[in-house]
Formats: structure tokens, sequence, C-alpha cells
């Protein structure tokens, strides 16, 4: 046989080249090959073949011959098994190189020749120790049934070598026996447990071998837990039906076969080469599968436009009006109309001039910034360059304008007491009131209460200074409402012409200074009429609340001329007198002109607008602050006119008053206690929600708003909370056409 064997291989090797033996010298980790010839090379290939067998029949037989309790027969059917099972190539079964099948025995009759039947009886025969058998694997095995490729693939590790891939009922008594527990005691003598370390550290053995175990029929002294790689366990066949099956999947190939690949052995250094079955799964046998996570099938989702458009079209539903009615908040009307935005850009940090001019002509450089802050911006640019005291001129003329045109509170608090103004450039501070100055003015151009006056004949109602705000930012914000507030009374209960000639309207004068007396309440305004007129009076001093402008007290002609320094001067009446002097000797705001209000049914409302509407603004951030500013300025504007002005009046009064009764403390004497403010709101005007669009959802005119009340929805203005119509009427006529809306509140177009 191994002659035979041995010429076989020969004449394999003799029809390769030398670059091809030596590659397979290479493979199979043969040194001191590269000076030998043709000849050299087979002779080493060749040896390695063989000494691989020994190899493998080595690291069997002590195992099998340290076992005290194996048999004769069983040792060489170990034996048998195990050489057929680990050095069967994967192609142990393809044809020869003339292209027919091997003639030799099968591996079957050999094994069944070799290995007699076991008989129950032998009890003395398990007992004998079993001898090491000099006989190499070669002679127990018939060389016939290895293929001529054996020594060209010796060596090659295979990528798909598994002998798990054919079902059978054998792989409960498998060569090794049953699976030990991992949990099993160690324990036996030395020698049983080299054995078993022989067999898991063998990197020549494959992973499945490993996973082998001990029949049960056969006694194990100790058991060792071993760690097992993660292998898929198929059921394996006896060998002489696997090897049959095999045979016939060779010959006749079917087109469902396939190989299992064990992809996670890890040991491919060895030279032995193991077999793999290429034959056909049943159908009945399901196969463990590896977990594959769960992945979305991409192809029947919606494409990223469709989504788009899917999301863009539930948007568009959301905000169609649903019953004829749409969220305002969801509308992109503008929220301010003459609530001009208050500056709050932080002061620029202005910084030294530099480059200063010689000591001896810097005393004259104050005089020529006087001069130079009458040019144009243009020709103080060429000043800057004829030398360094124009230039420095240049800057200082800054503070001479600065001075000049915006002279007041503001400009004492925020630069002339921080800086010097001999040495800083005040150009960027400059810039900063110019912008707010021109962007206000730009506002107030674009409304109605500009298109209105100039169409009057009043070119402006403010005077030129109050456009810089030189004393508080919200002065020309007051000044453009009292402006606006004079205009809805000429509009609406006004019995003049309206004219400039007409002493007795309300647009006659020009409001010359605001101070503010009360913290965002109160405020007192100046007014100049023109010498032309025929009014009595030239100046005119009164004071009107911040949120709807309404005057609440004026000042006596005798003080028309004086600068009032003390509030106990200023004559008002009693219970604004003493609010007035209240609120000013205290800092803290924690009592506003609101908690004066009376109101009925506080169950459901708060200083007489709607609780559950408050809270649903209180989500709508900068809209909801500004509904609710709205909402306060139409209370102010509706509360009984007794109010604000005219004979002081309790609450019980003005309600009894309203409702047509007549009042049960007309005859009561005189209560000397001090009098307080009363505001007092009826039924009919407390506020359920405001709005800024139509029931269309369709946005309102900038300058108006709706209110709805218990009873009725009414047309106000933003900016004090007059009102201008009602749902029934719509928007009256006269202001339809000043603030150029139709009916229902909406912007007419151009």
């Amino acid at each position: 046989m191994p002659a035979k064997d041995e010429l076989h291989s020969r004449d394999d090797l003799m029809k390769l080249t030398v670059p091809l033996l030596k590659a397979l010298c290479k493979e199979k980790k043969i040194s001191g090959y590269s000076k030998l010839g043709k000849q050299a090379l087979i002779q080493k290939l060749v040896e390695a073949s063989c000494s691989s067998r020994n190899s493998l029949a080595a690291a069997t037989c002590p195992l099998l011959s340290d076992s005290p309790s194996l048999s004769t027969s069983k040792a060489v059917d170990v034996v048998t098994k195990c050489n057929s099972t680990y050095a069967l190539p994967r192609d142990s079964m393809l044809t020869d190189g003339d292209g027919s099948a091997s003639n030799g025995p099968s591996l079957a009759t050999s094994l069944r020749a070799a290995a007699p039947a076991q008989r129950k009886g032998e009890s003395s025969a398990l007992k004998a120790p079993l001898k090491r058998s000099s006989k190499p694997l070669g002679d127990v095995i018939s060389v016939s049934v290895l293929p001529s490729g054996i020594v060209s693939h010796a060596g090659a590790p295979s990528s798909s070598a598994s002998t798990n891939n054919v079902p059978s009922q054998a792989a409960e008594q498998s060569v090794f026996g049953p699976a030990e527990p991992l949990a099993a005691l160690t324990g036996g003598s030395h020698r049983d447990r080299n054995a078993r370390e022989n067999i898991v550290t063998n990197p020549g053995l494959d992973v499945n071998q490993r996973k082998r175990k001990i029949p049960s029929d056969i006694p194990s002294t100790a058991k060792r837990p071993r760690i097992q790689p993660r292998t898929t366990s198929v059921q394996q066949p006896q060998l002489g039906s696997q090897l049959n099956a095999h045979n016939s999947a060779s010959k006749h190939p079917q087109s469902g076969s396939s190989v299992i690949v064990d992809s996670s052995q890890p040991f491919h250094a060895s030279p032995v080469v193991t077999s793999t079955t290429c034959s056909a799964i049943p159908s009945s046998l399901t196969l463990p599968k590896r977990f594959k996570p769960l992945v979305v099938d991409k192809s029947k989702l919606p494409s990223q436009t469709s989504v788009c458009l899917s999301s863009a079209a539930a948007a568009a539903k959301a905000t169609q009006p649903h019953d004829g009615k749409a969220p305002p908040q969801d509308l992109a009307a503008p929220l301010y109309y003459l609530d001009l935005p208050i500056s709050l850009t932080p002061v620029p940090i202005l910084r030294p001039i530099s480059l200063p001019p010689p000591l001896a002509q810097r005393k004259r450089v104050a005089a020529w910034a006087v001069i130079l802050s009458g040019l144009s911006d243009a020709e103080r640019a060429v000043c800057a360059l004829v030398s360094r005291t124009f230039r420095y001129a240049v800057y200082l003329s800054a503070t001479s304008i600065l001075n000049r045109d915006f002279c007041g509170r503001r400009l004492q608090e925020d630069v002339s007491k921080q800086y010097s103004q001999a040495m800083t450039n005040m150009w960027p501070y400059l810039h900063l009131r110019k912008a707010e100055m021109t962007r206000c003015q730009r506002i107030y151009e674009a409304s109605f209460v500009a298109r209105f006056f100039r169409r009057c004949g009043y070119d402006n109602p403010i005077s030129q200074r109050l456009w810089t705000s030189p004393d508080n930012p919200k002065q020309l914000v007051i000044a453009i409402r009292f402006a606006l507030t004079r205009m809805w009374f000429e509009l609406s209960v006004g019995t003049s012409s309206g004219t400039k000639e007409d002493p007795d309207t309300w647009l006659n004068g020009t409001i010359s200074d605001v101070q503010e007396v009360v913290k965002s309440e109160i405020w007192l305004m100046s007014l100049v009429y023109p010498s032309s007129t025929t009014r009595a009076r030239k100046q005119e001093m009164v004071y009107v609340l911040e949120a709807t402008c309404e005057v609440i007290g004026r000042l006596p002609e005798s003080l028309h001329d004086e600068h009032v320094q003390n509030i106990a001067t200023i004559p008002l009446r009693a219970d604004w007198f003493a609010y007035v002097a209240e609120r000013s000797a205290r800092s803290s705001d924690d009592a506003p002109l609101l908690s004066r209000l009376k109101w009925s049914c506080h169950e459901e409302y708060d200083r007489g607008m709607s609780r559950l509407w408050l809270k649903r603004i209180a989500q709508e951030g900068e809209v909801g602050l500004v509904k609710r500013s709205v909402a306060e300025r139409y209370i102010l504007a509706c509360v009984v006119s007794n109010s604000i002005s005219g004979p002081w009046m309790t609450a019980h009064a003005m309600a009894q008053d309203f409702a047509g009764l007549a009042s049960r403390t007309g005859l009561a004497k005189e209560n000397k206690k001090a009098k307080a403010v009363n505001l007092y709101l009826p039924e009919h005007h407390h506020v359920e929600s405001v709005h800024f669009a139509t029931p269309r959802g369709e946005p309102l005119h900038p300058a108006l708003a709706t209110v709805q009340t218990p009873h009725r929805e009414y047309f106000i203005l933003r900016d004090n909370g007059m009102q201008v119509g009602c749902d029934e009427e719509g928007v009256a006529a006269i202001w339809q056409e000043v603030l150029e809306c139709d009916h229902i509140g909406k912007e007419s177009s151009a």
C-alpha cells in the first residue's frame, strides 16, 4: 500500500514544474527547498505527506492506549473513524487524472474489516490495557481511497471545511461520547487529563472533533470542563452511509446540493485535511440560522419627496379653518403697528481718540469741533485729512452733535457720566441714536395716523425733539399713541371741522414733551398751540394713562408757565392724586393699575379676562403677550367714564348707573375716608378672547384686532383699545376710509 501511494503521488508531482513544487513546499512549511532540484523537491513533498499521517496517528493512539477501559476492537474502531473523519480531504472521492474514479476498496469496507463487532460479554477485554499500534494510518485505511491530489492539499487550510451538513441519528453517540457539561468537576488521573488536553489543544483536530464526547458505555474517571467554540451542530450519519451518500452525490450532483461552511473554525495551521460531505440537505431538516438584525425594507417605504409632500399637505390641512375659525397664532401677520421697537442694542464701548494733536494746538480743537459739527459727513471726512488737529476736531464734533440734537437724560446716563467728552470718540453712539430715530420715522410715515394728519393739513403733530426720545426710549411711542387717541375722539365724538382754523379741534397743537409720572402707567403731556389760532391758551399740560392715553387730569392755567417739581402741586382728582402719590413713593410694582379694577364673576374671569383664555395664550410666547396687552388696553378703554374722569363714584354706584338703576348712595353723607381709584368694568365688556385674524383665518389690518366678549365681537385699535366697529355692522365707514380696509377689517389692496 505505501509503495503504491508513493508512486501514485510521485506521478502527480512529476507533472508539476519546479516553481509549483516550491510553492507547495512553501505552503506545507517545508524548510531548505530553495536550492533543490525537481527530484529533491518531490522527495521532500512525499516525506512531508508521510510525516503528516504519522503525526495524526501519534496524536490519536496515546489517548486510546492510555484508556484502561477501551477494548482493542473499540480502539481500532476509534482510530479508524478518527482517521476517516479528520484525515479525509474535502475532495476525497474526486476522479483521478484520467477522469475515472478510484478502483480501491471503499473506506466503509476497510472499517468493517478492521473493526469486528462488539459483544456484550467481553468484560475481560475491556479491562485489558490497549497497546500502542505500530502500524501507520495508511495500513488501517486503504490508501486507494485517497485521491492523487492529497499531497497538494495536505497542508492547505480548507475555508469551507465542515462535517456537520448531513443529518443522522449517530450524532447522539459520536466517536468520543456525549457532550460533557461545562460545569463538570475536574478530576481523575494525571494521564487521563493529559489525554483529554491533547484533544482540546491539538491544532490538527477540527473544532467539531473537540466537541465529541466519550460514549455513555465507556466509563470516564473524571471530566474536565472545556471552553467550546460556537459551532453549528448538525447530526452526522454513520461513516458508511455518509461515504455512500457522498459517492452518489459526487457522481450525480444535484442542483439543490450545498456545502455548509463552519466559519468559526480557528485552526488552519495543521497539515491534516478535514473532510467535507457535499450532499443535499433534506427539506425536512430545519437548520439553525445565524441571527440577522431586523432591517427595514427601504424599497417599500415612500421616497423622501413623497414624505415631504405628505407632511406639507398635512400641515396645510391643519392650518385650514375648521368650522370657519382658524388659530390666530398660526398666522404670519405682524404683531406690532405703532408700538415702535425700543432699541435693545446695548450701548457700544467707546474708546479714546488716537493720535491727539500737540498740546499747543489742542486748545483750538473744541472751537473747530463746533464748526465742523455743522458740516455734512462727506465734508468732515475731507477735513479729517488736513492735519492731526482737524482730525481730532472731527472726532470731537460727534459730541457737539449729540449735545445739540440728542440732549437729554439718556445721553447723560449712557455716555456723559462714563466717558470724557474731550477725549472720547462718540461717533459709534451717535450712529446708534440716528439709526433708531430713522427707523421710528419710517414706521410712523407708513401708518394711517401720518396720512390722516397730512390730509387735515398738519405736517407733524410731534415736535422734532421727541423723535430722538431724549429722556426715555418710550417717549415717542406715547406721543404717537396720544396723537392717535386725539384723532379717535375727533372722529368719534368731535363736533369741529378738524381744520387748522377751527380753535375747538382736538387735532390742533403739537406735542412738545412727554414725561413719565408713574412708571408704565401715567404720563404728563405738554402741548403747544400755534400763535395764529384764537385759542386762549397757548400751552397745555395734561395727564394721561399709558395704555389708552385718555386724559385723567389737567393743569390749571396758573401753572402752565411754571415747572412742576412736586406732585403735591398737581391738581388732580382726589383718588388719582392719592394713587400717584402712593406709586411715586414706592419703588415696587406689586399693585398695578388693573389691581383697582372691579368686575363680576371672579370664578371665570381674572381682571376682566377669561381664565381659560389666559392659560391658552400663556403657551403662545410673544403672540400671547401681545394679545394680553391688547386685552388690557381694551379693558381700560371700556371702564365706566367716571372711573377715569368726572365726578368720583364708587364701583357700586357706577354699576347701578350703568344698569339704569337709581343709586342707593346718592343721598348718603359724604364719606371722609380717603378715596381710592375705582375702575368698574361692566359684564358686557369682559374679554373672552383676542384675535388678529378674521373668522376665515385671513389676517386683519395690522392696526386692528377683534375682541370677543360674552355678547358680541368688537373691532378695536391695537394701540389704544378703542372701538371702531362690531360684528353686526363691521368696521365703521369712516374708519374704513382712514385705515384703508374693508368692512371685515382686511387691509385693502393697493
